[in-house]
């Protein structure tokens, strides 16, 4: 069995832990401060020492016995630390069931990004957006709770490799011009090519099962100027999740984001025409590397209702990303508010108004009326108010489609521009004016007509009254007599 790896203060003996505001490591007890390169020298004379039986404490340090693993009883989560960290809580699925073993055939990552953002850091980011958020559950607000965000490594996969491009573009240019009372439009269609060279360093994929997907995209990208090669110092103070998702499962999602990225990089190479249609893209890979890295993620993972919701922040940047849950006992209270305000209002106003000598309304269908239509009026204004409340309760951005930030510039190596062939359109102003003149006439005719046959309608009905009248007055003499 592999013995835990303690690093312990030169001064006190206390537990070292790497402190992430100042980039050093320091003793929690004396407050004593080592760079990481003092570190590496005082690590280095600890193992000489340790052969010859001075420090019994220290081993020579292989990744397996490089700290302790803790396992998770709910979701099986594996999480490495040093000697002197215990995990309390699983930062995958919040459950506080945390078995201690020793590390075993974990595979030694190639590189680290140091963490930079605290604790402190954490904390104060997740209070920043936990306020406002009215529909928020009441525990996700506890200090308890909050203390519990984890700073956790989490194994990635990291892509290198160059592409060499050849795309094909279907486009056209349209030019217009005018002669005499003639406009004319030529439109020339060109196929365009364009063959070039993109690299692109250090792709992150996700190598944990654990953390979504795209959770872990919406918190890119990372620094790679800061990346570090691997040292288990750097766990101290912190956790570490065993990868558990092999590169080939993760390689079709890397080639879609690269692909992505090229398609865009290629199109943008091609300017001066109206419209620009892809026809091909053939991409050739060459160089491909892959290496093992840890990067920085302060985690925080709360089970509502069944439901885990997790909080990631980027431990070197700050970006931040999750969704949290809402309180629906506390979107009814705020629906069942608006919509009585509302109602109570439109009542109010409706009352009122029906004492004006200008309304017939009475007051007791004004209050009725009010109530209906207030009702109304709140449910849609509650429901369009809650929708976008609900709306706000994700964090941060959203998943990453290209990998932009991980590419280097699109080098043209060759293009050229085929013309394909042009097209002449024209258009009489003259005739389209006859056109809509006669258009007018038809509408004029159309309306005369109907004015004439109105107007003989009209004088049919004057005879045809005077007609009746003279009827009922030969009537009426005849009735006398």
């Amino acid at each position: 069995m592999s013995q835990i790896l303690d690093y312990k203060c030169p001064n006190c003996h206390g537990a070292l832990n790497f402190n992430a505001s100042i980039q050093m490591m320091k003793c929690e007890m004396c407050d004593s401060e080592l760079s990481m390169a003092a570190f590496k020298e005082y690590e280095a004379a600890c193992s000489m020492q340790d052969s010859m039986g001075d420090l019994g404490n220290h081993s020579g340090a292989s990744w397996d016995d490089a700290g302790a693993e803790q396992v998770c009883n709910s979701c099986a989560g594996h999480l490495i630390t040093d000697g002197n960290t215990i995990s309390t809580e699983c930062p995958f699925c919040g459950n506080t069931a945390i078995i201690k073993q020793t590390v075993s055939n974990a595979l030694r990552p190639d590189f680290v990004i140091p963490f930079k953002h605290t604790k402190d850091d954490a904390i104060k980011q997740l209070k920043s957006l936990y306020r406002g958020k009215k529909l928020l559950p009441k525990c996700f607000n506890e200090n308890t709770h909050i203390e519990n965000v984890t700073g956790l490594y989490v194994p990635f996969w990291l892509y290198d490799c160059n592409t060499q491009v050849k795309a094909a573009y279907d486009t056209t240019r349209i030019s217009r011009w005018t002669r005499g009372n003639t406009s004319f439009t030529k439109t020339e269609k060109f196929m365009v090519t364009r063959n070039g060279n993109i690299s692109f360093d250090k792709v992150p994929a996700n190598a944990s099962s654990r953390m979504l997907e795209n959770d872990m995209q919406a918190i890119e990208p990372f620094n790679y100027s800061e990346i570090q090669p691997f040292s288990s110092a750097f766990l101290a103070g912190y956790v570490a999740e065993k990868h558990d998702v092999d590169f080939e499962k993760q390689k079709p999602d890397i080639d879609k984001r690269i692909r992505t990225t090229i398609d865009r990089a290629a199109n943008n190479t091609v300017r001066g025409y109206d419209s620009i249609n892809r026809r091909s893209l053939n991409i050739n890979v060459t160089n491909s590397k892959v290496n093992y890295a840890l990067l920085p993620v302060w985690t925080l993972s709360t089970k509502y209702k069944d439901k885990v919701y997790k909080f990631s922040m980027n431990g070197q940047t700050g970006q931040c990303s999750g969704r949290l849950p809402v309180d629906n006992k506390k979107a009814f209270r705020l629906g069942a508010i608006i919509t009585a305000i509302t109602a109570i209002v439109t009542v109010l106003l409706l009352f009122i108004g029906s004492f004006s000598p200008e309304t017939e309304i009475h007051p007791v269908g004004a209050i009725l009326g009010g109530l209906m239509m207030g009702t109304i009026i709140g449910l849609i204004i509650a429901a369009i108010v809650v929708a976008c409340m609900k709306k706000g309760m994700k964090i941060g951005g959203r998943r990453v489609r290209g990998v932009d930030n991980y590419a280097s510039g699109f080098e043209v190596t060759h293009g050229n521009e085929i013309f394909l062939g042009s097209q002449v359109t024209s258009f009489d102003r003259n005739i389209a004016g006859q056109n809509n003149n006669n258009r007018h006439r038809v509408n004029n005719n159309n309306h005369n007509s109907a004015s004439r046959i109105g107007n003989a309608n009209n004088n049919t009905n004057n005879r045809n009254t005077g007609i009746n009248n003279r009827n009922n007055s030969r009537n009426n003499r005849g009735g006398r007599m």
